[in-house]
C-alpha cells in the first residue's frame, strides 16, 4: 500500500515536471494536452447513446489490457505500472487545465476525473484487496485457483459476488462519464469563459 501510494504521488509530480519541462520548451503547446476540452464542448448536438457505447467499446479495451496483465506478470508489477501511469496523466491533465484555466482548472481537473475515476478506482481496489488480501503474491491464475480456505461451494459465490461487483461498478462508471460528466463539463466551462 506504501509502495502505490508513493508511486502515485511520484507520478503526479513526474506529470507536472514533464508538462512544464515541454510546454518551457514549446515541444508541446497547452492546447496539445487539453483536445478533450474541445471535444466536450462538441458534445452538445451528439447522441448520448452512442457516446455511451464508444466509452464502454474504450473502457473495456483498457479493463481488458488490465487483466490480460495480471494473467500475464505479476499483480504486484501491474498494479505499480497501473498507479504510476495513471498519476503522471492526472499530473499533466491537472497542471494543464492550472495553466490554461488558472488555479480554478484545477476544479475542472478534478470535476474531469473524479465521478467516474470513482467508480472505475474502486475497480481497481475490489481487485487489489481479492489478490493481494487472499492469496500470495504471484500470477492472477494461481490467486483465482487458490482463493481463500473454505468450501468450494462458498469460493466460487464469492468469485461471482467480485464479478459482479466489477461488472456492475465498470457500467456505472460509462454511465457517468457518458451522460453526467459532459453536463458538469459543460457547466464548469460556462465558469471558465
Amino acid at each position: 500500500k506504501r509502495v502505490l501510494g508513493i508511486l502515485y504521488i511520484a507520478g503526479l509530480i513526474t506529470g507536472t515536471l514533464f508538462f512544464n519541462i515541454t510546454i518551457k520548451m514549446q515541444v508541446f503547446k497547452v492546447s496539445d494536452f487539453l483536445d478533450f476540452t474541445e471535444y466536450m464542448k462538441m458534445l452538445e448536438n451528439i447522441d448520448l447513446a452512442i457516446f455511451c457505447s464508444y466509452v464502454v467499446f474504450v473502457r473495456f479495451r483498457q479493463l481488458l489490457l488490465f487483466f490480460v496483465g495480471l494473467f500475464l506478470f505479476s499483480p504486484y508489477i501491474v498494479f505499480c505500472l497501473f498507479d504510476y501511469g495513471v498519476s503522471v496523466f492526472t499530473g499533466i491533465l491537472i497542471s494543464a487545465m492550472v495553466l490554461k484555466y488558472g488555479w480554478t482548472g484545477l476544479v475542472g481537473g478534478t470535476c474531469f476525473l473524479f465521478p467516474q475515476y470513482f467508480f472505475y478506482g474502486m475497480i481497481f481496489v475490489i481487485v487489489y484487496i481479492y489478490l493481494f488480501r487472499n492469496a500470495v503474491i504471484g500470477n492472477f491464475y494461481m490467486a483465482i485457483s487458490r482463493g481463500r480456505h473454505g468450501n468450494s461451494q462458498t469460493l466460487l459465490k464469492d468469485r461471482i459476488i467480485i464479478i459482479l461487483l466489477i461488472i456492475g461498478l465498470f457500467f456505472v462508471g460509462c454511465y457517468i462519464e457518458a451522460y453526467i460528466s459532459p453536463s458538469i463539463l459543460k457547466k464548469i466551462f460556462g465558469i471558465f469563459t
